[in-house]
């Protein structure tokens, strides 16, 4: 009778714990994380003394009349030669992908369109631009800075194997080297000098050769698309850029979070703010927490780094996670990086 009693209450109190656990868990299953991206000033890797604002590009990459200027690829392993000239549109994209990303950059202004010197002066005269020949074609330019494009190689490799009832497999591989100085167009100082390499691959598998080539760029296409990328990767180096950046922001059950999350579908960040405002100050520290997380995330987008700053701190003070603290670290990070901006171009 005893031992029976006693069993009864240990299943009792085993019940109750699951029931607790079960709740807790629950609880916790209704914390949901979503994902949001959107775009940030970044600054470059070789930032330009501040007195340089203005530049002009120049595309100094197009070869001597008397220069076929072909392009090499390889085929199955073997090397063939293509005599038409490719220069003239190869460069002509790397110089416009490197005027799109420095005019959004906000941190240099951009004298008129391109300008083209060839490498011949005649019919086969080679011409070198050096700094006393940039300060000749430049000097009424009214710009500080002269970009250069001096060359732009390319090579294409493609390869195929299989068939025979099986599946087939192509490969296509583009190589771009694209070379590129900075003058000062005042006294001829070289500001920067610089090699960039750029390599794009498409791997198909498909069940025929037909279907499989159909998925692969013309060679053409391919190399265009090879040197628009050296122009652009050339271009954040040198000038801030905007980056694509990924975060999160949290949701539970609470129906003022629910309410949030569908303004934030809706871009009305502003205002769902004002409601994360509301729950960051509730007596549940948990939820509050990720209401101030949540308020940092919205003042990022704003552009107000001090403030997301304090939010994250506020949050963090209300429940230390792993997660509020890499964030934490990202904000400060980027801050710094804004103050560095602001220092060496005044742009912000």
């Amino acid at each position: 009778m005893f031992g029976n009693t006693v069993m009864k209450h240990l299943y009792s109190v085993i019940g109750y714990a699951f029931a607790f656990l079960l709740l807790v868990l629950l609880s916790t299953s209704c914390v949901v994380q979503r994902k949001v991206q959107f775009d940030v000033l970044t600054s470059p890797v070789n930032a330009f003394p501040s007195d340089i604002k203005s530049l002009v590009l120049v595309n100094h990459a197009i070869k001597p009349l008397n220069d076929s200027s072909g392009t090499q690829y390889a085929y199955q392993n073997k090397l063939y030669y293509d005599s038409v000239k490719l220069d003239t549109m190869l460069t002509m994209l790397a110089t416009d992908a490197l005027a799109g990303i420095i005019s959004s950059g906000g941190r240099y202004t951009l004298m008129a369109n391109p300008v083209v010197i060839p490498k011949y002066a005649g019919l086969d005269k080679i011409l070198s631009l050096s700094s006393d020949s940039i300060l000749y074609y430049l000097k009424d330019s009214g710009a500080d800075a002269a970009i250069i494009l001096d060359d732009v190689k390319t090579f294409d490799w493609l390869f195929y194997y299989g068939g025979n009832a099986g599946p087939v497999y192509i490969t296509l591989e583009t190589y771009a080297a694209a070379f590129w100085k900075v003058y000062r167009i005042k006294t001829g100082e070289l500001l920067d000098n610089f090699a960039y390499m750029d390599t794009l691959t498409w791997t198909v598998s498909d069940f025929s050769f037909e279907s499989g080539f159909s998925q692969i760029p013309y060679r053409r296409d391919a190399l265009a698309d090879v040197a628009f990328n050296a122009g652009e990767r050339y271009a954040k180096r040198i000038s801030p850029y905007q980056k694509t950046v990924k975060r999160i922001y949290f949701v539970d059950s609470d129906d003022r979070m629910k309410e949030a999350e569908i303004l934030v579908n809706q871009g009305s960040w502003l205002t769902a703010a004002r409601i994360w405002n509301e729950v960051a100050s509730g007596k549940k520290k948990k939820r509050a927490s990720m209401a101030a997380f949540n308020l940092a995330l919205a003042s990022e987008i704003q552009g107000n780094l001090d403030i997301a700053r304090y939010w994250i701190d506020k949050a963090i003070e209300l429940k230390f996670d792993a997660i509020y603290q890499k964030y934490r670290s990202i904000l400060y990070k980027r801050q710094a990086d804004v103050e560095s901006m602001k220092q060496n171009s005044g742009v912000w």
